[in-house]
């Protein structure tokens, strides 16, 4: 059994002549690793080959041409297919899917990963401040199942070579969710299907299901704000499993700090003074406000009507005493 992604190689080294084999065009458009051979190629039919120390042969520069004009078709195709996945993917997300009320949420062996029907991730941290992002702020998890069964091989059909080690890196990290993306090993036996591990910090790995070789992505809903995890998958196919992959260790973001709720600071109370504290400080049987005349307002520092008059260098009640210490009436300047 040749795979698709052997049949594109064999037609680039072939000098990409002719039409490839429909499988393998539609295999390129979903091929990281095919369309950068792809680029590759649009890349060397561009450079001017008259400024070399030699030309190359007429054959190669027809081919070169070949290869420009199928590599723009493909993209074309490619760019098709995406705009119409993501009109698709924004139509579904903005009208919801119609519906009888969802099932309770798959979970994993574990109970570590579990996401709802509509994709969303089912648990939460209890009542947050409005302005911190939540759960529903976030892309769906991704879904996942625990196993998924392998296909059998023909009597007269030879098995294929086991796969080889993937690798696997980061795409987006949010509060609660990290978005993974691997590319399969460009030698080896196709992978049918992905197995997915995690560990939380540096904890034990957990198996958190397979996914169908096909994909090359996942979405893990349902994390910690601020914590680690690490990430590994390994191929498998009827031959055998791959070894794992490279640990990818990603780290969810933290929530922001709420605002301290401003609080006013309470007003002082303005300190007694002579003309509000309940004493009679001039000795003339009257105390404070409005009863001692001596006193213009609740806020007077004295009860003395000389107040202010025993430092103005002023003989103010005529005594022929000026100011204190000279004036016995002035008890201070």
């Amino acid at each position: 059994m040749t795979d698709t992604h052997d049949l594109l190689e064999e037609w680039l080294v072939d000098g990409a002549v002719g039409e490839p084999p429909r499988e393998a065009a539609v295999h390129a458009s979903t091929c990281e690793s095919c369309a950068r051979r792809l680029g590759a190629f649009d890349s060397l039919a561009a450079v001017n080959v008259g400024a070399a120390g030699s030309p190359p042969p007429a054959i190669l520069a027809g081919r070169f041409s070949a290869v420009v004009a199928r590599t723009r078709l493909a993209t074309t195709v490619t760019g098709t297919i995406l705009a119409g996945i993501l009109v698709v993917y924004g139509a579904s997300q903005l009208v919801g899917f119609v519906g009888g009320p969802p099932g309770p949420p798959p979970t994993d062996a574990a109970g570590l990963f579990s996401v709802a029907q509509d994709g969303a991730p089912t648990d939460t941290l209890g009542p947050q401040p409005a302005d911190q992002p939540t759960p529903a702020d976030e892309p769906p998890g991704t879904p996942i199942t625990p196993s998924i069964p392998l296909p059998s091989i023909a009597p007269n059909e030879a098995p294929p070579a086991s796969p080889n080690a993937p690798f696997v890196s980061r795409s987006v990290v949010g509060y609660y969710t990290a978005g993974i993306r691997w590319s399969a090993s460009a030698s080896g036996g196709p992978a049918f299907k992905w197995e997915l591990w995690r560990r939380a910090g540096s904890g034990s790995w957990i198996k958190l299901g397979e996914l169908a070789g096909s994909v090359q992505s996942f979405t893990n809903g349902g994390l910690s704000p601020g914590s680690t995890y690490g990430y590994r998958l390994r191929a498998v196919n009827v031959s055998g499993a791959s070894g794992f992959s490279n640990v990818l260790t990603i780290t969810t973001l933290v929530l922001p700090t709420a605002a301290p709720t401003p609080t006013e600071s309470p007003t002082p109370t303005p300190a007694p003074v002579d003309c509000n504290d309940g004493v009679d400080n001039d000795g003339d049987a009257l105390v404070d406000y409005p009863e001692d005349p001596g006193c213009s307002s609740g806020t007077d520092p004295s009860e003395s009507p000389y107040n202010g008059q025993c430092n103005d260098g002023v003989d103010n009640d005529g005594d022929g005493f000026v100011d204190y210490p000279d004036d016995p009436r002035c008890s201070s300047g």
